[in-house]
């Protein structure tokens, strides 16, 4: 791998913040908490008692939160199990690739469907056994998607060969082992890590996707991008739509946006404020809206590869150097956050 002294620059200053944020932790203690046992098993959670903390209002945000995963996920299969016959297509990022054929975007769209059911079963686990062992080596498969979407996006679109699954059974089984052998609050940081990288990581890639996608059909003249002030009405103009703004491509990418902010959001706030009992609502929150907004996606995607004749979405270039500079930035933030938590924690 050959880099100039930018690429080596880029990394070094991502080094240097990663550095800077891990030294702050030198004069950390690891907080001691008195954990709540679950309620159905006994067995202890990750969590102490929450300020505020309403029992049924707790169940009854599980419950919907559990209601919506199962929804979405429904419609979800129903979508991409009956996709158009000329989907759109997924381009590398790259001017020197034009000519290549694309890849159908079908294989990410159902492989966010089996994020979706993932993340169903993680949310049932949550209600059964509370946020602790029990619910992580379950949980640990919501991780695993996560990482499946980063590394699609990586390949191209494209999943490269049997080792991405061999690795990803590796990566699930280890993590898996580390919870289990490892006694709190190692078990559970080594979980928030792990998800506030991949969150952080997904928004990271799919605001990169759109900027990317923009700027090659702008240069090419295939999309108008409207001003801020120009509305898109519907062919009767006397009425406005979800679908008649969002069916012009690229627009749908926005929701993929959308959707991980809100995600990380949920995630980052019930890190940092970890004993409140509204953040932890908020938490649960934060998935039920945002899982829905991928469906949008989903259902916007597969709508307009039927009705517009431009269906290309580019991928970044992703260099092992790059994708070097992203996972460090988005362990950093993911560290940053719990460094917050500690702080919060402390006072």
């Amino acid at each position: 791998m050959s880099l100039n002294w930018r690429q080596y620059l880029a990394i070094i200053f991502a080094a240097g913040v990663f550095g800077a944020i891990a030294i702050s932790f030198i004069s950390v203690s690891l907080p001691k908490i008195e954990v709540e046992p679950d309620r159905l098993t006994g067995y202890p959670t990750w969590h102490g008692a929450f300020k505020g903390y309403d029992s049924l209002k707790n169940d009854s945000m599980l419950t919907f939160v559990g209601a919506i995963m199962f929804v979405v996920s429904v419609i979800g299969l129903k979508l991409v199990l009956n996709p158009p016959t000329k989907p759109s297509q997924f381009y590398t990022g790259d001017d020197n690739q034009e000519t290549i054929s694309g890849v159908p975007t079908i294989g990410f769209n159902r492989l966010i469907v089996i994020y979706m059911l993932a993340t169903f079963m993680s949310a049932v686990a949550l209600i059964f056994f509370d946020i602790g062992k029990l619910f992580a080596v379950i949980a640990v498969s919501h991780n695993a998607l996560e990482i499946a979407m980063l590394l699609l996006i990586g390949g191209g679109g494209r999943i490269k060969g049997v080792s991405f699954f061999v690795w990803l059974v590796i990566y699930v089984e280890s993590v898996a082992l580390i919870y289990i052998f490892n006694d709190f609050p190692i078990d559970a940081l080594v979980f928030k890590v792990q998800g506030l990288t991949f969150d952080f990581a997904l928004v990271i890639e799919f605001v990169r996707i759109y900027i990317t996608t923009i700027n090659h059909l702008r240069d090419a003249g295939k999309v108008k991008i409207p001003s801020n002030s120009e509305e898109i009405v519907d062919n009767d103009k006397t009425r406005k739509s979800l679908s008649a703004i969002f069916n012009q491509h690229p627009k749908q990418l926005i929701f993929l946006i959308l959707a991980s902010i809100i995600h990380v959001f949920g995630n980052l706030w019930s890190t940092i404020f970890i004993t409140s009992a509204i953040a932890n609502l908020i938490f649960g929150a934060s998935y039920a809206i945002a899982f829905p907004i991928y469906i949008l996606y989903l259902y916007v995607d597969i709508r307009a590869s039927s009705v517009i004749s431009q269906k290309r979405i580019y991928l970044p270039s992703t260099p092992a150097w790059k994708a070097i500079v992203i996972a460090i930035y988005s362990l950093s933030l993911a560290l940053l956050t719990i460094r917050l938590g500690f702080i919060i924690l402390a006072e």
